[in-house]
């Protein structure tokens, strides 16, 4: 897979959960975060980092993880370093997450994992 700015990065493909184990995700992480915040299903075909760094972009579903290779989105300069206010995604070395903007305003939405997209705050 590449970059934007057409860097190589390292990809996985992955076989997806069975539909009760997806289920189960689902409905531990709503209970956890609330139903509300939830956006879309968990899978294990993809992580947060495929989310906001090639599948929003319209890239392929993948798992992407950030060693080695999760630099090069800014290290090419595909993507560059900017204030929270004007971001559209967010990386969080500490806890290898990745979220992008979310069109509710003041919020994120993220990849938890193998669980669902959820929504929220800035952590």
């Amino acid at each position: 897979m590449k970059t934007p700015n057409n860097t190589s990065v390292q990809a996985y493909i992955q076989a997806e959960f069975t539909q009760p184990v997806i289920d189960q995700l689902n409905d531990t992480y709503k209970n956890t975060y609330g139903a509300g915040n939830y956006v879309s299903t968990a899978s294990n075909t993809y992580n947060s980092h495929s989310y906001a760094w090639n599948m929003k972009e319209r890239g392929i579903t993948c798992w992407l993880n950030t060693s080695p290779d999760l630099h090069q989105y800014w290290d090419d300069t595909s993507y560059e370093v900017t204030t929270e206010t004007l971001a559209t995604k967010i990386h969080y070395h500490s806890i290898d997450y990745t979220a992008i903007k979310s069109s509710v305003s003041g919020m994120y939405e993220g990849k938890f994992s193998t669980g669902p997209v959820m929504r929220h705050s800035p952590k």
